[in-house]
């Protein structure tokens, strides 16, 4: 029984086996075409995905492998009690430190105490306890880490702007701290010499955790130097007397001679990772400001005190996240697109391949060779070619996917390896193979299938068509409207114009925001900052120096980082002129008196914080309580080595706000809380008449810019738009969606093409008939060229309006991730085009088959047929 069994069963795949040879034979050259269509496709589909994924995951992996800390505190006073304030905070596993030396990339020549370091031109730091080795590794793109002896390990953007190379040996000149520290109590005219002269050699060039995203605000020239070479210049945390000193002598301890170190940095891995850090921020903020209170009233007359200023870890993966968003975003829409428009095309040509096999599998049927076995020696060589196709999507995708991470993601992969990931490849494979399994399976069983079939119902629009009277352009709505296949065709159609008009849609306004610096927060024609970011605008000087008629208005803001409920935030508080230099509203008002207050809405979002709350704003100085009257688009702007704000990042505070949370300080200190406030001012903007040139006015006020610093340096300045790390990407990534929707509409146009040229064959026999009777070649020429027409013009009925709403929908959910307004625009000169470029496509699209259709012989056709 099983003996009969098994040779029934060779039998009927021995029959089945022939089958499919007869199915095949013919049309091996249409079955390559489907394995050709899903391997470039989908090859380029996966590729794209891939390199989506692997952008939006690297940052995180990277943190993860270099085991960076949550976050980095930089307590401005390097003493004995900084220190053991941090490592006694509840929360706080463990502590890693460097020290930032004050250096410069360069012979050492002797120079004026204010031009030492002018532009803070190099961040040389030294870490004696393993810090960017144990933790916060930077990733290496040549050479290697420092491990000894005079070595020295660059940043990217510092070995780019000093143009040196893995080993070359390169000047060092470290100078006395106190040189830069103390210089609002020395001339500027006294000439300095350096504490000493080093020779390095160049080891390694990388990226930092902190310098993946373009900075357009300060020069980030990050250097680390060897524990060896850096020795004689380091000194221990000063310790500070409780009792009255006076300001000469504790700068001395604070930098004594010889020392070149300016700021200590504690690198903090923290119980219950970066859900607490708000917490430990908190607890080391409040020990701070304790500490400050028992520091001489000398240094806080001065401003020197402790206040913590943080650089959090899951801030920075959230910038880099958003910032890279478009990149991702643009990659998977154009990955689906491929992937999407070469599924398409193979289920057509699948469909193509299946019909005209019919009339061989009326033969099968006649000899008895049941449907099933009909059925599947169709979709064998269908299935067979299919399979190829993926596999070579596959094999394409895997050689294509060492592209890696693009935009600023790249920096943490520099040589990407050749990967596939799971998360992607199986779900887009699974479901790419169910559809065409699918398709073939529909066409293998309709084509198999030999009893008569019933036309369907005419289309109610090849109904009013045929009311006109027009026979050529009857007949070519009813050809695009009749058969399943005109479903796919048409929905095919019409994804295409949706997505090419959502792609240049969003693309339009991600143009406009690029170019309207406003929208991003700046809205100055000239800029300058002070101090690093952390004070020192002369006020006074300033107003002296742009009271000129090229100047409409000017305003100085202070810059700084406050916690918001358990959570560091930069600030910009207004102080001389700036709240009338307005900034974008996205809600609400702006914020007005000592009781209101603005955040970003991305701070808003993350704090769940609305319009109307009540808030506690602490800071180092102190804490103050008011509303929240708006959410607003800050400017890229902040202390330099620290967080700062941009775009919907950061809070705006009112000059009585700022005062009112410095009046505990100022009270200690015995110093007016204005007075505090307006040391703190740092950034000056500058808006300029109409006309004005801001290259020409700065140049025209250069020689007062060191006056505009209190410590007499020279700030600082810009004339063109700082944008935001978010934006820089965006603009790196601008044409994406353009090439997004030129990619869809080419695939469209050969498609449609394919499409047309098929159904000509498809028709061959009522083409015959129509000359027969009488057509024209003019005649059958328009029927197929409205057959084009329809196929196109439904695509636009429907696709227009859906693209526009989906060009919004992704704009607004864009914007919204930036935390900007939206500002929606739609261009009716692209959409016209559009729609022009769409009716072109299809008369060309039916020009070749139309042409080849009139040469046919009427007689010869239907004697075929």
């Amino acid at each position: 029984m099983v003996a009969a069994g098994r040779r029934a069963y060779g039998a009927a795949m021995s029959v089945l086996f022939r089958l499919a040879r007869q199915a095949v034979k013919g049309r091996v050259p249409a079955l390559a075409g489907v394995v050709l269509v899903l391997a470039v496709g989908g090859g380029a589909g996966i590729a794209a995905l891939v390199a989506a994924w692997r952008t939006d995951h690297a940052y995180a992996d990277y943190l993860r492998d270099a085991e960076v800390a949550e976050v980095v505190v930089n307590p401005s006073l390097r003493t004995d009690r900084a220190r053991a304030i941090v490592e006694a905070t509840p929360g706080v596993l463990e502590i890693h430190s460097d020290v930032l030396l004050f250096a410069t990339m360069d012979d050492g020549a002797p120079r004026p105490v204010t031009n030492v370091d002018a532009g803070l031109e190099l961040h040389l730091k030294v870490s004696p306890d393993g810090r960017y080795v144990e933790q916060d590794r930077p990733v290496v793109h040549e050479g290697r880490m420092i491990a000894g002896g005079n070595e020295l390990f660059l940043s990217v953007d510092a070995a780019r702007d000093f143009g040196v190379e893995v080993g070359d040996e390169v000047p060092l000149s470290f100078w006395d701290a106190r040189d830069t520290e103390a210089t609002g109590h020395a001339s500027p005219d006294v000439l300095v010499e350096p504490a000493g002269r080093e020779t390095a050699e160049v080891v390694g060039i990388g990226v930092f955790a902190d310098g993946v995203l373009a900075d357009e605000l300060y020069p980030r020239r990050t250097a680390l130097v060897s524990q060896d070479l850096a020795a004689p210049y380091l000194c221990p945390a000063a310790t500070l007397p409780d009792e009255p000193t006076p300001v000469d002598e504790l700068v001395v301890r604070l930098y004594p001679p010889g020392c070149s170190v300016t700021y200590e940095y504690f690198s903090l891995r923290v119980a219950g990772g970066d859900a607490a850090v708000g917490q430990v921020l908190t607890s080391i903020a409040a020990r701070f400001e304790e500490e400050s209170a028992r520091l001489p009233e000398e240094m806080v007359a001065e401003d020197v005190r402790y206040y913590m200023v943080p650089k959090v870890t899951a801030d920075e993966e959230e910038r880099i996240d958003r910032s890279l968003d478009p990149s991702v975003t643009a990659l998977r829409l154009f990955g689906v697109a491929a992937t999407g428009a070469s599924l398409v095309l193979a289920v057509l040509a699948v469909v193509r391949i299946a019909r005209p096999v019919r009339p061989l599998a009326r033969v099968w049927w006649q000899v008895g060779a049941p449907q099933w076995q009909r059925a599947a020696a169709i979709a064998v060589p269908l299935a067979g070619s299919v399979a190829a196709g993926m596999a070579g999507a596959v094999l394409l995708g895997w050689l294509a996917s060492g592209i890696g991470p693009v935009a600023s993601a790249r920096a943490v992969d520099p040589s990407p390896a050749l990967v596939l990931p799971g998360p992607v490849v199986l779900p887009v494979a699974g479901v790419s193979v169910a559809v065409l399994l699918a398709g073939v399976a529909v066409a293998a069983f309709s084509a198999a299938k030999v009893t008569e079939q019933v036309d369907a119902r005419p289309a109610r629009l090849a109904t009013a068509a045929a009311r006109s009277g027009n026979v050529p352009f009857t007949l070519g709505v009813r050809a695009a409207l009749r058969g399943g296949a005109a479903v796919v065709v048409l929905g095919a159609m019409v994804t295409a114009v949706l997505t090419v008009l959502g792609s240049v849609v969003f693309s339009t306004n991600l143009a406009r925001v690029i170019e309207t610096p406003a929208r991003y927060g700046w809205s100055y024609d000239a800029a300058a900052i002070t101090g690093g970011g952390y004070g020192d605008a002369a006020i006074d000087a300033i107003a002296a120096s742009l009271d000129r008629p090229e100047v409409d208005g000017w305003g100085v803001a202070a810059l700084g980082s406050a916690n918001l409920d358990g959570e560091a935030v930069p600030f910009v508080a207004h102080r001389a002129g700036f709240a009338g230099l307005p900034l974008p509203v996205v809600e609400g008002d702006p914020p007005v008196g000592d009781g209101q207050l603005a955040v970003g809405a991305l701070t808003a979002r993350r704090l769940r914080l609305e319009v109307g709350d009540t808030v506690t704003v602490s800071t180092s100085y102190g804490s103050h309580t008011g509303t929240i009257s708006g959410l607003v688009v800050l400017p890229p702007i902040g202390p330099i080595l620290t967080d700062r704000a941009g775009l919907g990042t950061g809070l705006v505070l009112p000059a009585p706000f700022l005062e009112r949370a410095l009046e505990s300080a100022a009270d200690r200190g015995e110093v007016d809380a204005t007075t505090l406030a307006d040391q703190l001012g740092s950034f000056i903007a500058i808006d300029l008449a109409a006309g004005v040139d801001p290259d020409e006015f700065l140049a025209a006020v250069d020689d007062d810019l060191t006056s505009w610093d209190a410590l007499g340096y020279r700030p600082f300045v810009y004339t063109d738009p700082v944008r935001p790390p978010q934006i820089a990407d965006v603009a790196a990534m601008r044409s994406a969606p353009v090439l997004l929707a030129v990619v869809i509409a080419a695939a469209s146009a050969v498609g449609l093409g394919v499409v047309v040229r098929a159904a000509a064959r498809g028709r061959r026999r009522e083409l015959a008939v129509l000359r027969v009777l009488g057509a024209t070649g003019r005649q059958v020429r328009a029927t197929l060229r409205w057959q084009a027409l329809t196929i196109v013009g439904v695509g636009l009925a429907f696709g227009l309006p859906l693209g526009v709403a989906l060009g919004r929908a992704t704009w607004a959910a864009f914007a919204d991730g930036l935390g900007i307004a939206p500002g929606f625009t739609l261009s009716a000169t692209w959409t016209a085009l559009i729609a022009a470029a769409a009716v072109v496509v299809g008369i060309a699209a039916a020009s070749l088959p139309a042409r080849a259709s009139t040469r046919l012989a009427p007689a010869a056709v239907l004697r075929a047929e």
